[in-house]
């Protein structure tokens, strides 16, 4: 392989390594979010509609 073909081979790796390392964080944000409010909803089921809004509209913020 001749030098630019291993330059284009490395930036493409380091592309989709970068890009699957940057959709990490938000995923474990958004499944730490959802896993609280269902804990939340397990300890006061009257509060189901606040928690829930709260929910949807902070996720759908993201």
């Amino acid at each position: 392989m001749d030098n630019m073909t291993l330059i284009a081979v490395a930036s493409i790796v380091t592309a989709g390594l970068t890009t699957g390392f940057g959709a990490i964080g938000p995923a474990l944000g958004e499944g730490y979010s959802v896993a609280t409010a269902l804990k939340s909803l397990a300890q006061q089921p009257d509060a189901a509609s606040t928690i829930t809004r709260n929910l949807v509209c902070r996720a759908g913020n993201d």
